[in-house]
């Protein structure tokens, strides 16, 4: 089974198809209907459509200035599941997060970063941490969450793999929270990289169809290569990209890789 399939399966609420074959960056396919996400920048390459790790599906490149972000709040409840896959660029001397969910709410709200030191982890705003050692870089990985519901345990998964001494969950109100991919509402906690195919359930996913999603990620060390136009999904779009140099990506990324 082909990862896209490998996910409807379980019926995500929304499964984000980043820079999907169709040209749109971040197009909803998941059965609680389309919900668009902007791409956000400001002044820099933009969230620019990628191939992806598998055939049927890209990536979203960020850099330091943007992000995609909901319209709307995108609701958040338990008991839930969420996987996502990113092109991992290496250890950076700052932290930077590849989503997050909650941010600018009090109650604070789940989010995935690496922190700078070769580690990465999964965080919830009142404090509740999975750190775990950054996996190998220049390769797509797959990682998920699966949360049994309020006051229990919450599971982090790295390709596949569950991490040891997962946190206990301190859970914030259910509700409609600000979501978004790439950023932290913040250049400088930018996510530096590639990400592909955000899914959310709201149900928690067994370990063993994290595994099976994980395995069924096609080309794991195919880098991601320019896709040409993209725009977000719905017809909601900032700006519309079209003929992208592979030079851009090239250089993008060995600036990166270079980086301290």
């Amino acid at each position: 089974m082909t990862y896209l399939s490998t996910v409807l399966a379980d019926t995500p609420l929304h499964y984000w198809r980043l820079a999907d074959p169709p040209g749109n960056i971040a197009n909803d396919i998941g059965s609680g209907g389309p919900l668009p996400l902007f791409s956000i920048f400001s002044g820099g390459f933009g969230c620019l459509g990628y191939s992806g790790p598998n055939s049927d599906g890209g990536s979203a490149i960020y850099n330091n200035s943007n992000e995609l972000k909901a319209v709307v709040g995108v609701p958040y409840a338990t008991p839930a599941s969420y996987e996502w896959i990113l092109w991992t660029m290496g250890p950076r001397a700052d932290a930077h997060q590849s989503f997050p969910w909650g941010h600018g709410d009090a109650a604070g709200g789940p989010f995935h970063n690496e922190l700078g030191t070769g580690i990465y982890a999964f965080n919830l705003k009142t404090g509740a941490s999975v750190p775990a050692a950054a996996p190998t870089a220049q390769r797509w990985h797959h990682f998920a969450i699966t949360i049994p519901a309020a006051g229990t345990s919450f599971v982090y998964y790295i390709d596949g793999v569950a991490q040891p001494a997962p946190a206990a969950f301190a859970a914030f109100a259910a509700g409609s929270y600000d979501f978004s991919l790439g950023n932290a509402n913040s250049g400088s906690s930018t996510w530096v990289g590639a990400m592909s195919e955000f899914a959310i359930y709201n149900t928690q996913l067994s370990a063993a169809r994290v595994a099976a999603h994980s395995a069924a990620v096609e080309n794991p060390t195919s880098p991601p290569v320019a896709e040409g136009a993209s725009s977000s999904a719905a017809g909601v779009s900032s700006s519309v990209f079209s003929g992208i140099s592979q030079d851009i990506l090239s250089d993008l990324l060995n600036h990166y890789k270079n980086s301290p």
